[in-house]
């Protein structure tokens, strides 16, 4: 994202950011705009520290509010009539323990695949990793990467992949992209299903893809502060 987009990242970020939680309907078409509860900063007193660091505006780290309420009144109103979310407060207390149950990060660092923007990585071997760790089918979206041509590459060797230099080939330019998204499909009560086989149509990452590292030295802009939060 913040190839494409002035952002302002905190700099100790070092993992996944939570994107959203997003109802659906079958077949997985996205539910938006509900009526329901306006937003109340307020009643996220308590987590207001644990959304800083797990789901920042990537625009404006220091001051997530606006996204979040953003968040809310287009996705989390949608999904109150779910028991196990029901409020303002439950959507992302819920979204939280998603990303806490799920540390995807972890598991490919367990498996020596690590954030590296010089290094491509094959769609089937990222996603046959997490697929082991976790049972499910999981999706992911990809955007053109802007940075330096990659020079290595990850192979499995036994259980763990490692670099290795890439082969020189031909001088056709391929348009390189990068893993901007890892999609989990939940049910109703918030348990990992299989996510469909076309869900990450859009965006869809090729056969192989960087997986650029956090903070990257061109991630991040230095933006003037328009005001108090």
């Amino acid at each position: 994202m913040c190839l494409h987009l002035q952002c302002q990242l905190n700099p100790n970020l070092r993992n996944f950011t939570i994107r959203g939680l997003w109802a659906t309907s079958n077949p997985y078409k996205r539910k938006q705009n509900c009526t329901g509860e306006r937003f109340h900063f307020q009643n996220l007193s308590d987590i207001q520290g644990e959304l800083s660091d797990a789901w920042p505006d990537l625009k404006r780290s220091t001051c997530s509010r606006g996204r979040w309420k953003w968040e809310w009144e287009l996705h989390g109103r949608c999904t109150v009539d779910d028991p196990s979310i029901a409020t303002q407060h439950g959507y992302f207390e819920a979204s939280l323990m998603q990303k806490y149950k799920y540390d995807v990060l972890k598991v490919l660092e367990s498996q020596g695949i690590k954030p590296d923007s010089t290094s491509l990585i094959g769609e089937f071997q990222f996603t046959e990793v997490l697929q082991q760790a976790y049972n499910h089918r999981m999706a992911l979206r990809c955007r053109r990467f802007v940075g330096s041509k990659p020079t290595h590459n990850y192979i499995k060797q036994g259980v763990k992949h490692v670099r290795q230099p890439l082969k020189e080939e031909s001088n056709h330019e391929v348009q390189i992209q990068q893993l901007d998204a890892v999609i989990f499909c939940l049910t109703p009560q918030l348990q990992l299903r299989d996510c469909p086989y076309d869900y990450g149509e859009k965006n869809r990452c090729p056969s192989g893809f960087v997986f650029a590292q956090f903070n990257h030295s061109s991630d991040s802009n230095e933006i003037p502060n328009s005001g108090d939060c």
